[in-house]
């Protein structure tokens, strides 16, 4: 599960033009304002991620509009006096931590303790239907580049393939245990009531596809994707319909690569999962990772748009060439870096 709310380190301290009262602290690579003085470079903090919905309580009186005083409430990105800032930073005393504050220690995550979850948008009736159970498979929530700003130096000069990250909802296609699954985010649907998840899923032809290319190769496969277009997350693609994309495949319940825009080193689904019958996500580079910090990927993230001209989400990178990534502890290292001009557009994102 992710961590909302987790005692950190404030690297630096960085002025705000025109500012008397408020500053910049540092957060690994989130920048979030602060009061003047409030901290020190070192010091630790109780660190909200953005998309946090915090539950009512004294401390975050200050948060709260006198309209919604009982409601939770979500962080957003917000701009201060020009500045971009990122989630809420606290003292330690502040009145936050389930226990004694001399008692924190960096690292520690409190999410759960003080009833923290992550914001996620109202479902669309066409995305609901009958559950048959938990998703089989690892829930698709790729980590912000600000939470691991380490991971530029492990991907340093390797090769990578950018994708666009499409704003949608999470979708999963595969066979299970014999079963042909289809899934959102979190939960598998039973066929029979209408739902956009199983109209892609026939679209695409998903089921006799995914079987015949484990006949070919005895493994069972799924691929996971984004469902997009007309109700969903406000369409910012702009097209008719809905339309599916892949990210991601997996062989045999472990995730082995992306569905990309070259497919030289899986030829095997490339064949049974054609682009000209199941798209991919589109590829924006492929090429040595040369980016030094998340200031320049943030930079590169708002570059893009979509194909409708409207501003992209944001971008995926994934090694062409899997290797063992310490920051993330994985063999498959991928993260996202979300577009700040999107998100300063996008309001309700």
């Amino acid at each position: 599960m992710r961590k909302l709310v987790t005692i950190r380190k404030v690297k630096e301290l960085k002025p705000i033009d025109g500012a008397d009262r408020i500053e910049v602290a540092v957060v690994d690579g989130w920048n979030v304002v602060v009061k003047k003085g409030e901290f020190n470079a070192g010091d630790l903090c109780v660190y909200f991620e953005i998309d946090s919905l915090i539950p009512r309580a004294p401390w975050n009186d200050f948060l709260v509009s006198n309209n919604k005083f009982n409601e939770p409430v979500r962080l957003r990105t917000v701009k201060l006096r020009g500045q971009i800032s990122q989630g809420l930073a606290l003292p330690l005393d502040a009145g936050v931590l389930p226990y004694d504050s001399g008692l924190a220690k960096e690292g520690d995550d409190i999410t759960d303790a003080i009833g923290v979850e992550k914001y996620e948008p109202p479902i669309p009736a066409s995305l609901g239907g009958d559950y048959s159970g938990k998703i089989p498979y690892s829930v698709t929530d790729e980590e912000r580049i600000q939470n691991i700003p380490d991971i530029i130096n492990e991907f340093k000069n390797r090769e990578v393939y950018i994708t666009q990250k499409i704003d949608g909802t999470s979708t999963t296609f595969g066979i299970k245990d014999g079963n042909f699954i289809v899934a959102g985010r979190n939960w598998a649907f039973k066929e029979g009531v209408q739902n956009t998840y199983w109209d892609m899923a026939h679209k695409y032809d998903m089921e006799r596809r995914l079987r015949e290319l484990g006949e070919a190769t005895g493994y069972e496969w799924a691929v996971q994707g984004e469902t997009y277009g007309e109700g969903i997350q406000k369409n910012r693609l702009g097209i008719k319909g809905h339309e599916f994309a892949i990210f991601n495949v997996i062989r045999n319940g472990i995730k082995v690569g992306m569905y990309d825009a070259d497919h030289e080193n899986y030829p095997h689904w490339y064949s049974a999962l054609h682009p000209d019958f199941v798209p991919h996500v589109r590829c924006l580079y492929k090429g040595p990772f040369t980016w030094a910090s998340v200031e320049e990927l943030l930079a590169y993230a708002d570059e893009h748009k979509y194909p409708n001209g409207a501003q992209g989400e944001g971008i995926v990178i994934r090694p062409v060439v899997p290797f063992y990534c310490s920051t993330l502890n994985t063999q498959n290292p991928s993260f996202k870096v979300i577009s700040n001009k999107f998100l300063s557009k996008n309001k309700d994102a």
